[in-house]
């Protein structure tokens, strides 16, 4: 189970590390009103923010697999484990829905 939350711990570190690339901060500098932006700069991040959110929705589909490749790989050990991972799983996923 050890084994089983730092694989999914690092990937998730991965995903952190690669969304890092598509950070839009000048655009909350500019509505903020620290900043303005170029009609160049608005486009670029346009086209940044588009990017990140397709490499999100591929992160997150490798997130739920990995999932899946989890449970199943505990449930050749002991449905107990496969249980509790689930749960943990459910659990956190609906705090994070709420926050």
């Amino acid at each position: 189970m050890q084994l089983v939350g730092k694989t999914l711990a690092m990937e998730r570190s991965e995903g952190e590390s690669q969304m890092q690339q598509f950070r839009v901060d000048s655009l909350f500098e500019m509505t903020s009103g620290k900043r303005q932006l170029s009609i160049a700069e608005l486009r670029e991040l346009q086209i940044r923010a588009r990017s990140g959110e397709e490499k999100w929705l591929q992160l997150h589909s490798d997130h739920v697999r990995s999932l899946s490749d989890a449970e199943r790989r505990l449930a050749a050990t002991g449905s107990r484990l496969a249980d509790d991972f689930r749960r943990g799983v459910e659990t956190r996923s609906q705090r994070l829905t709420k926050s």
